[in-house]
């Protein structure tokens, strides 16, 4: 069957078209909802001392030296698990008061972002960071989202593991961005009202956390995600087809069987076909 052409009056107004991609956006963006309040608040509960070291700790950001107070350090470090060196926490905590300073002294558009920061830390220590930046981020701006394990594997987000530090680092970039694009998603179909509402009513003596924060905190009560890709099983083999039928029509029925079980394959070994094909295609090329 052809492609019809569309034209005149049949094509699609803009309108239509943007439509029809938010209401996909959102049937996948609800398929795909982290958060079951119930349990979100109740590991909560379970882990609410998290919350008090959190909550000291943002507390004192705009009121200390990042750089210079130790103790800060020590609380920020403990809790994050900035598990590196001296060195490489020294050129960390500079690197955070300077995005604090930047952060309160400029305008708007001129903040650090978080490929500012993430680039910037890269060239202090020859790591591309994307969780300590985005928590770095987080402390000075409490409406910017934090990249960790559970965010990623609630959020159903891949990182990239190549050892090249510019593919690293513009896909990060880019990763992070589908993070916030979730967190913009979120807002916009109305899904962060009851969440945020549920951490409230439990949790009232943290009402001044941002809807991020809290959003933040509800999804990584949930912990990680677990995957539902099954196990890889690797395999070599013969499958003898009838004569009766052809390679397209094998391959039709061996890719729905496959399918009906759960199962994806590729065929790496060359398909043999019958003499009679062979024969045939030569004869046509010799007229």
């Amino acid at each position: 069957m052809g492609r019809k052409r569309i034209s005149g009056t049949d094509k699609f107004s803009v309108e239509a078209v943007s439509q029809r991609l938010e209401e996909f956006n959102h049937r996948r963006f609800l398929k795909n909802w982290p958060i079951d309040i119930g349990i979100s608040i109740r590991n909560l509960w379970n882990r609410i001392r998290d919350m008090e070291r959190y909550a000291e700790i943002i507390h004192a950001v705009p009121q200390t030296d990042v750089s210079e107070d130790t103790e800060f350090q020590r609380k920020y470090t403990a809790f994050f698990r900035l598990r590196r060196g001296s060195k490489w926490r020294h050129a960390y905590f500079e690197l955070f008061e300077e995005c604090k300073r930047k952060y309160n002294n400029v305008g708007k558009k001129s903040r650090p972002t978080f490929e500012s920061v993430l680039r910037a830390l890269y060239k202090r220590t020859g790591q591309v960071e994307a969780s300590f930046t985005s928590k770095m981020l987080a402390a000075i701006d409490p409406t910017k989202p934090i990249w960790d394990s559970v965010v990623l594997s609630q959020l159903r987000i891949e990182p990239m593991k190549s050892t090249k530090a510019d593919r690293r680092l513009n896909f990060t970039v880019c990763s992070y961005r589908g993070i916030e694009f979730w967190y913009e998603d979120c807002f916009r179909y109305g899904m962060a009202d009851e969440p945020i509402a549920a951490f409230n009513r439990a949790f009232p003596q943290y009402i001044k956390f941002s809807d991020v924060k809290k959003l933040d905190f509800m999804i990584w009560a949930m912990g990680v995600r677990k995957s539902k890709n099954r196990k890889t099983v690797a395999f070599e083999g013969k499958i003898q087809a009838p004569e009766t039928i052809t390679k397209g029509e094998f391959l039709e029925k061996f890719g729905a069987f496959a399918k009906s079980n759960g199962w994806t394959f590729q065929f790496k070994s060359r398909v043999l076909r019958r003499k009679e094909e062979i024969e045939k295609e030569t004869e046509e090329d010799e007229k």
